[in-house]
C-alpha cells in the first residue's frame, strides 16, 4: 500500500480523528481522495506526454542517422 504499514496507517487516521473531528471526518476524507485521484490522473497524462515526445525524439534521431 505504497510503504504504509497497517499501524501507521492506523496512526495517520486517529490524528486525523482527533484533529479533524468525528463530524468532519468523512468529509475531509473524501475531499483528500478527489484531490489525489486528480493528481494521479495529472501525473499520468504528464508521464504519457513525456514519454510520446521521448517516442518522437527517438524516432528523429534514428532517421538522421539512417540519412546521414
Amino acid at each position: 500500500m505504497g510503504g504504509i504499514g497497517s499501524g501507521e496507517l492506523l496512526l495517520i487516521l486517529l490524528v486525523a480523528f482527533i484533529v479533524v473531528g468525528p463530524k468532519d471526518l468523512p468529509k475531509v476524507a473524501r475531499k483528500l481522495g478527489k484531490a489525489v485521484k486528480s493528481l494521479r490522473r495529472i501525473l499520468s497524462e504528464l508521464t504519457e506526454a513525456m514519454d510520446s515526445e521521448e517516442k518522437k525524439g527517438n524516432e528523429n534521431l534514428e532517421s538522421d542517422d539512417k540519412g546521414g
